[in-house]
């Protein structure tokens, strides 16, 4: 996967399990999303090629060292999970760009009741530590056996746990074995299967987005 400036999007993703709190810098100045090298590290580092990724700078027009990017999964207090990309840098926290929030279609609001939120269903309030707001967190581990499937589609993109099984040359992906949960482009939550269903499925608590927000409406398509 080869990020550029403007094609890495927050993904939407349906479940994991364990989880440590944090919390994150909402930041009207920055112009991507950035976090130290000590941030998240159950999720995987990659490596940028010469030229790619933005030029970053500090407030002083200083050079910020920078490492690579990595994924990192986060779920809020209403554990609705979604995937934000880093940039992995030399900065002291983890934070993440007004700029790029808007742009990926989440509402920030500073006054009254301070929220991030975004018409997919994600809805966290800000805390405000003396004058700089953070998005309370989890951050969310994926097991060993498991691994985080990144799907852009243009500027949007979705993410699936994807199981994994060793072989004789390593971990192999187990594709098309699993079901999957996306946003089509009505805007309505549609979940794959990869196997053949015995039963009507009914949504539980690995749906991304909590199921008294769903309309009592289904609708069912064969292949």
């Amino acid at each position: 996967m080869t990020p550029s400036d403007k094609g890495m999007t927050t993904a939407f993703i349906n479940e994991a399990n364990n989880h440590t709190e944090a919390e994150i810098m909402i930041d009207s100045g920055a112009a991507t999303h950035v976090c130290p090298p000590w941030f998240a590290q159950n999720s995987p580092l990659y490596t940028l090629q010469q030229g790619q990724g933005p030029s970053l700078r500090t407030a002083t027009d200083e050079e910020i060292n920078m490492y690579g990017y990595k994924w990192v999964l986060m779920a809020n207090n209403d554990n609705y999970k979604i995937v934000v990309p880093f940039y992995v840098c030399d900065v002291k926290q983890p934070i993440m760009s007004v700029t790029q929030l808007t742009e990926e279609g989440f509402n920030i609001q500073f006054k009254d009741t301070p929220t991030m939120s975004h018409s997919r269903g994600f809805h966290s309030n800000l805390v405000r530590r003396a004058e700089f707001f953070h998005l309370p967190v989890k951050l969310v581990n994926i097991p060993g056996n498991m691994k985080l499937d990144i799907c852009m589609t243009g500027t949007t993109g979705s993410a699936a746990i994807t199981p994994v099984t060793i072989t004789p040359t390593g971990m192999e992906v187990l594709r098309n074995r699993n079901d999957t949960w996306t946003f089509n482009s009505q805007g309505f939550l549609v979940r794959t299967h990869g196997t053949t269903c015995k039963a009507l499925f009914v949504p539980d608590s690995r749906c991304p987005i909590p199921t008294d927000r769903l309309e009592n409406y289904r609708r069912t398509i064969g292949y």
